[in-house]
């Protein structure tokens, strides 16, 4: 039977649409969850889910997914978690890998089917039908349809999805591409930033900002003492794939790699506790890093460490450069203060951040010393534009109680001595009993 005959004229207006809503859609994350809604509704079928190829662990991940237990499976299947669906001895991972399309009426008989998602969710899939999402003649990830109301998946859905699934794969191709351009532009983001990529040929602009910079201590002797340039390599990698897991798990963007360091900013609600949520992040991730590194190295890598400036103010926001050399970012006061702060933080002293950043914050951080009166200015420049500096320590994590709050009175009882003498308003009385569950949540959260 031809394909013409199996579907309606319904079914080809069905597929014209999903093509115009897929050529307008610009965030990643709203596409793929307009193509499973769209599966869904032309099989009839209640649950689903998209899974995409993760190809550093080599299985499929949960990009989206609909049913009562969808919240369920993002967070033990989805890009961040630790698990991933195998591509052997799974119905997705077989389509996937031999591109073709599975389907299978009776899922609860067949040992082919992989049941570790059913297990952990304690919901049984009945019906399925898997079918490739395809770019560029190879595999990028599944649609997988389940559970279809009245009665079988019919040839009638699969040729629909064969021809719906290859509109998807060059929609999330175009999408792909679209997204790696502007990330190389600077605007590297899992977030809705489209005003932004509206701005992008349009005049710059002030914007409130929290800006971070951080930087790997002990890149040069690492350079100098390595005699294998792709342990080197593997090692920078490691780090900036960290950074940029940290910037962007908490909502910022992820600016520019600057050799073994990186800039990046948070913008809207909570940027300030969003950007040392992230700071934290990175300096735990930093040390199960470290401890990997050790593994393969024979060298003692005790001597590296991290250290990270941030900042919060107005700084101009747009795109810099020649007509044909052109890269996003933002530049002011701010930009450089965090980047110096940076710069000092060393010796222990690995989070320090501006007095606006500080008093956004200062409710969630237990322990920490400041402020000290820091001089922005060039080498050259006699005079500089006084700051004041606070250090927030890393060290307060290990103080953690089963609550998930701190005690640090007397760091507490430091900072308001500090900055009485600098006449500074005291704070309120709810800091004496700091809750740090907001740092705590942002700690547990699994990267992928």
């Amino acid at each position: 039977m031809k394909t013409a005959e199996l579907l309606s004229t319904h079914d080809l207006l069905s597929l014209l649409e999903c093509a115009t809503q897929f050529a307008t859609e610009t965030n990643h994350d709203h596409l793929v969850q307009t193509i499973l809604d769209s599966a869904c509704a032309m099989t009839d079928s209640p649950d689903g889910a998209v899974l995409l190829h993760d190809s550093d662990r080599g299985g499929l991940f949960f990009a989206t997914a609909r049913g009562d237990k969808s919240s369920e499976l993002l967070t033990k299947w989805g890009e961040s978690s630790a698990q991933r669906v195998p591509l052997e001895g799974s119905k997705a991972g077989r389509a996937f890998s031999s591109g073709e399309v599975i389907v299978d009426q009776r899922l609860d008989d067949d040992n082919e089917h992989f049941k570790g998602v059913d297990e952990q969710t304690q919901k049984t899939s009945q019906s399925m039908i898997c079918v490739p999402l395809r770019a560029e003649g190879r595999s990028i990830g599944v649609i997988q349809i389940l559970n279809k109301r009245n009665g079988d998946y019919t040839p009638r859905d699969t040729v629909l999805l064969e021809h719906f699934a290859v509109q998807a794969g060059a929609a999330m191709r175009t999408l792909r591409l679209v997204r790696e351009l502007i990330a190389h532009m600077g605007l590297y983001s899992r977030e809705d930033n489209s005003d932004l990529i509206g701005r992008l040929n349009a005049p710059a602009k002030v914007e409130r900002m929290t800006l971070l910079f951080a930087d790997m201590r002990g890149f040069t002797q690492l350079c100098q003492s390595q005699g294998n340039a792709a342990n080197t390599q593997a090692i920078v990698n490691d780090l900036l794939t960290m950074y940029a897991d940290q910037i962007l798990v908490r909502g910022g963007i992820v600016n520019k790699f600057l050799g073994d360091a990186v800039f990046g900013f948070f913008r809207g609600d909570k940027a300030p506790t969003r950007a040392v949520q992230c700071a934290f992040g990175m300096l735990e991730r930093f040390q199960a890093l470290r401890r990997h590194w050790d593994e393969s190295c024979n060298q003692d890598l005790a001597f590296l460490d991290i250290g990270i400036g941030i900042t919060t103010d107005d700084v101009t926001v747009g795109t810099m450069g020649s007509a044909r050399v052109r890269d996003f970012t933002a530049i002011g006061n701010a930009v450089n203060l965090a980047s110096a702060f940076q710069h000092e933080a060393r010796g222990g002293r690995r989070v320090l951040v501006d007095q606006a950043t500080w008093f956004a914050v200062r409710d969630i951080v237990a322990d920490g010393d400041g402020p000290k009166t820091y001089e922005l200015r060039k080498p050259d420049q006699t005079v500089g534009v006084p700051y004041r500096q606070y250090h927030l320590c890393a060290s307060s994590l290990a103080t953690t109680t089963g609550t998930g709050s701190l005690s640090s009175n007397t760091s507490q009882n430091r900072w308001r001595k500090e900055e009485s003498k600098l006449g500074i308003p005291a704070r309120t009385s709810f800091l004496a009993t700091t809750i740090f569950e907001p740092l705590r949540r942002g700690f547990s959260s699994p990267i992928g």
